[in-house]
């Protein structure tokens, strides 16, 4: 199960958690699963899938392209602790190992979440 600990340029940060198979992460609410409202992220920016491998995300054509640990790709598989670049915003991942029954217990469904500098529940 993701986390994703969201951090933008101006040092402000969030959390999400899910329990979702397919993340979508962008700056439009309506078609975005992760809405990180920065001018450098694409309206839909890059899309996470569970997979028999695990987690992978792909960009999705986005202006400003995505990078996992540094390097610029097109599709990855993620690890626990990757660094995911989408524009000027930093995406750390956590992959939870815990059986899914364990998880469902601590995480409650969840409503698209929006990040970005109008949020007061952002802290820095």
């Amino acid at each position: 199960m993701p986390k994703l600990l969201i951090k933008l340029p101006n040092g402000m940060e969030t959390s999400f958690h899910t329990q979702e198979d397919d993340i979508f992460i962008g700056r439009i609410p309506s078609i975005n699963d992760v809405c990180v409202n920065h001018p450098s992220i694409s309206r839909q920016h890059a899309h996470i899938k569970k997979r028999d491998e695990g987690y992978t995300i792909y960009d999705l054509k986005s202006l400003n392209g995505l990078y996992v640990n540094d390097k610029r790709v097109a599709r990855a598989v993620l690890s626990h602790g990757d660094i995911i670049r989408l524009g000027d915003v930093s995406v750390e991942i956590g992959l939870n190992e815990k059986s899914s029954a364990q998880t469902a217990q601590e995480i409650e469904d969840f409503e698209p979440t929006r990040v970005g500098m109008d949020i007061p529940q952002l802290k820095k």
